[in-house]
């Protein structure tokens, strides 16, 4: 019922799009709110003021990620002799697959940079001050969203997407997540039910663990950046603030490991 009424959103919502468009009329914001061509311009959008290399190191590592999952799931097939697979392990060009799961520390270096960057630029303008409570709910209301959709399509819908002798192998973790789904939605699986993560697949790392992740180092963020903040003023700004949030992240992606 959820994915239909959104499906129905976003229809609707494109059709008003669409005939504002053509009539050159200046749209009601919360009609168009769900149009397809509305967001994807703002997804699409290239914002000044943004750190260029940044967006190099996401889509470089996304692509990695991506080759890495599709290259897996390829290599696990039955129709793969496994005897080949202990002599390709040895390739060269086998580590691009084999380290392929470091590239998601990527994410964590940008989320804890920007992070700091931003609780720095706040701190500048409030005297020091940080909002510590509307960081953490801010954090927490826009990872959750998309989360519960993917763990509700995956308790739901996901086991009528395919069939096939190796199926069951993708949709066996369904019955983890109807009993951990909350404690997706909390972040706390890892804790809560280590080794039971939802959306797993495979293997027993799941999905949601990286995204637990983030949330962990968002919460440890503040004292980092307080501290940081804080620090002997007998140093130059300049070097200051351009060091110290790559200090921060370093130590951030420090507890990851």
């Amino acid at each position: 019922g959820l994915f239909i009424t959104l499906a129905l959103l976003m229809a609707l919502s494109t059709i008003f799009d669409c005939l504002y468009s053509y009539k050159r009329k200046q749209p009601n914001k919360l009609l168009v709110s769900f149009s397809i061509p509305k967001n994807l311009q703002q997804l699409l959008k290239i914002q000044h003021g943004h750190i260029p290399c940044l967006h190099g190191i996401r889509c470089l590592s996304l692509f990695w990620i991506i080759f890495l999952h599709c290259y897996l799931y390829r290599i696990l097939s039955p129709n793969i002799n496994a005897v080949d697979i202990k002599s390709w392990e040895q390739t060269p060009f086998s580590m691009i697959e084999q380290s392929g799961s470091i590239a998601v520390d990527s994410f964590f270096f940008l989320s804890g940079l920007l992070l700091i960057m931003v609780s720095f630029r706040e701190m500048q303008k409030n005297d020091g001050k940080l909002n510590i409570p509307l960081m953490y709910i801010h954090r927490y209301l826009r990872l959750t969203p998309i989360l519960a959709v993917a763990v509700l399509f995956y308790m739901s819908l996901f086991n009528y997407m395919g069939n096939g002798p190796i199926w069951k192998n993708l949709t066996v973790a369904n019955k983890i997540c109807d009993n951990t789904w909350w404690a997706t939605l909390l972040y706390v699986q890892n804790y809560a039910a280590p080794g039971k993560l939802t959306l797993s697949f495979w293997s027993n790392f799941g999905v949601t663990l990286l995204v637990s992740v983030c949330l962990h180092l968002a919460v440890e963020a503040p004292v980092a950046d307080i501290e940081s903040y804080l620090l002997p003023r007998n140093k130059p700004k300049t070097a200051k603030r351009s060091t110290l949030p790559a200090t921060t992240t370093i130590s951030q992606q420090n507890l990851c490991e």
